[in-house]
């Protein structure tokens, strides 16, 4: 029966090759289509390394700078918002704060002259609690190295191989940009698609200058990660940071901090310039 279904739909393709080919194309594209639409909605949604926690963290990307009389400064947010406004919630299992955009690092080894460049990325001690890295050698800096302002440095395999020929680098000097930096850890290389915790490189956020463009200490270059113990813990979190967000407020006169809606968990649609608080 098999056998004579093929027949009859070769018969039929022979009849009107042209007619037949438009439909065997326009399907498969179809197919391609929906296979594509879905691939990309488990990359932006699907936990992976080293973003493994993604159902349960919660994203504070942007913030808006409102002046009471009017107008607004839009952006990421200043480290000072940041610290005051996220570092001091009680309810989430841990809270980092990232640089958003950074230029690019020239690194090399002292005595070579030859530099590459290499995807940096500010963080925290907490960076490395909300993101679960694959470390082939050494740990991550601590909370002690970020308070001290160490210039410590985690690297990629890559990078390692590519500056120093081995992954055996713990406790090597490192030049950045010409600046000395102590390598503390090195691990798999990352994904792109990871785009939270991707970078090749990853200093300690206080290793350079904190309130650069921060005139209204509310909008700036950080973003900041929550990684809740628990989703059902989001309405709580949301809760908390509400009223540190007015705490912070009421040392300003002219400004007013907005978070949009924010936080907001992966996959959030809703657009965050719709919501002011």
């Amino acid at each position: 029966m098999i056998k004579q279904y093929f027949k009859q739909a070769w018969r039929l393709l022979k009849e009107n090759p042209i007619l037949s080919s438009i439909s065997i194309i326009g399907t498969a594209l179809a197919i391609c289509m929906i296979m594509v639409m879905v691939m990309s909605h488990e990359v932006k949604n699907a936990p992976f390394p080293p973003e493994t926690n993604r159902d349960r963290t919660l994203y504070v990307k942007y913030a808006s700078a409102e002046m009471k009389d009017g107008g607004s400064s839009n952006g990421t947010m200043g480290y000072a918002l940041a610290k005051a406004g996220f570092k001091e919630l009680t309810t989430p299992e841990a809270v980092t704060i990232i640089s958003a955009y950074e230029p690019n690092a020239l690194a090399s080894i002292p005595g070579n002259k030859k530099a590459q460049s290499y995807n940096k990325k500010l963080t925290d001690e907490a960076f490395w609690q909300v993101f679960n890295f694959s470390f082939i050698a050494g740990k991550p800096y601590t909370k002690a190295d970020v308070d001290a302002g160490l210039r410590m440095v985690v690297i990629t395999e890559k990078v390692a191989k590519q500056i120093f020929e081995t992954t055996d680098v713990i406790g090597k000097t490192i030049l950045f940009n010409y600046t000395d930096y102590t390598v503390c850890g090195v691990v798999k290389d990352v994904s792109t698609l990871a785009t939270a915790a991707y970078s090749q490189v990853w200093m300690p956020i206080t290793s350079q200058g904190l309130y650069a463009d921060e005139s209204n200490l509310i909008t700036g270059r950080y973003s900041v990660f929550i990684l809740a113990k628990d989703k059902s813990d989001f309405p709580k979190i949301k809760e908390e940071t509400e009223k540190l967000r007015n705490k912070y407020n009421e040392a300003f006169k002219g400004y007013e901090a907005i978070y949009r809606g924010q936080p907001v968990g992966i996959g959030r649609t809703q657009s965050i310039w719709s919501n002011k608080a």
